[in-house]
């Protein structure tokens, strides 16, 4: 008897589904409370999208002068800050490249995964000053006279 009420309940509670509910109503909250009626128009997301990919190939293979090409364009179109989240994990003969273009524009946040080092330091945005301070890690391209 106990197997079958169990088995009942069980039943009832995956058709019923009473946590995806409750889910489905805090969600409703967060967009009531937490969401603005427009995006800020100071805000710019540059994305790669796949006709970006089409031209240009493998995105873990395209050049470093491809992105300091695009960090230089977005500084020059008056970007105050620029979080670039592209982790850099191999090293490349055109870091220098990188490293000037990311020295010039003075205002790059890098993207950092992984590595424990990063991950307990003091400073949770790693800017290019930072980062100039530091031997070469894993994920940054290094500033000149790294």
């Amino acid at each position: 008897m106990a197997l079958c009420g169990g088995a009942l309940l069980s039943l009832i509670l995956g058709l019923i589904q009473p946590f995806y509910t409750v889910n489905l109503i805090t969600l409703s909250f967060n967009d009531l409370f937490y969401t603005s009626g427009t995006a800020s128009p100071n805000i710019v997301i540059a994305g790669i999208d796949d006709e970006t990919m089409a031209a240009y190939g493998k995105f873990s293979e395209w050049p470093r002068r491809l992105h300091a090409q695009a960090i230089e364009n977005l500084k020059k179109a008056g970007a105050t800050v620029i979080g670039y989240d592209v982790i850099f994990t191999d090293a490349s003969q055109e870091d220098d490249i990188l490293a000037k273009a990311l020295a010039s524009a003075g205002n790059v946040v890098l993207a950092a995964a992984g590595q424990a080092p990063l991950l307990m330091a003091k400073h949770s945005l790693f800017t290019t000053a930072f980062l100039s301070r530091r031997k070469r890690w894993p994920g940054h391209a290094p500033a000149p006279g790294m």
